[in-house]
């Protein structure tokens, strides 16, 4: 379920000796529960060291070990993760690095897209994709925990961006799009049990995960 960074490293060889973390001991697959998995190979982009392992119940890929949900929160809300992904923390950088794939999207979702359409993405990033999204729906709405990039979609693109789903209290959305987002999720089960609760009636959810052979 993604990779690892130098950043989710070092969190990790903190909290591990710390017996108030939240660390867990047993590989556990964060999509079905099951602890029988057997070890893929070791070593990932960024982290040599970390296991990749296939769960023998759902046969999801996932990392072991993987840090806290605290410790992740921290990361992505920090500039540590675009640096270390794109070697630059500019949103403008990544802005013109994504705005192709969004358009991508945005065409494959089309059919689904009309002007009565309340479109929220989580994980929006320099918000490309909702931006390239806004002249066909009815409104966007973005949840980025990044706070460089949250406020450039914010001021240069006039995308209303929030921090966290608290922040959107009682709205509801035709189309929530997750690209790229499910795999940095530490229990992806329970995040989707919670984005329903912010869909409207016949909502639907778009999700865009990498493939596990890339």
């Amino acid at each position: 379920m993604g990779s690892l960074s130098d950043t989710e490293r070092s969190t990790q060889s903190r909290t591990a000796s710390d017996p108030s973390g939240s660390r867990e001991t047993t590989p556990r697959c964060a999509l079905c529960g099951s602890t029988d998995s057997r070890q893929i190979h070791v070593g990932v982009r960024y982290a040599p060291e970390v296991a990749v392992r296939a769960c023998a119940g759902c046969d999801v890929r996932f990392l072991w070990p993987r840090p806290t949900s605290r410790d992740l929160a921290d990361y992505y809300r920090s500039d540590a993760y675009r640096a270390q992904y794109h070697g630059v923390v500019s949103p403008e950088y990544t802005y013109r690095k994504v705005v192709g794939e969004a358009r991508e999207r945005v065409n494959r979702l089309l059919p689904l897209l009309t002007p009565e359409t309340d479109v929220l993405e989580v994980g929006s990033g320099s918000g490309a994709f909702l931006e390239t999204a806004r002249p066909h729906v009815r409104s966007t709405t973005g949840v980025e925990p990044a706070n460089a990039h949250r406020a450039w979609a914010c001021q240069q693109l006039g995308v209303t961006t929030v921090a966290d789903l608290a922040q959107l209290g009682d709205q509801r959305f035709e189309m929530i799009g997750l690209f790229h987002t499910l795999e940095h999720v530490p229990d992806p089960v329970g995040f989707l049990r919670t984005l329903t609760t912010y869909l409207a009636r016949q909502g639907r959810i778009a999700i865009e995960v990498p493939n596990v052979t890339d």
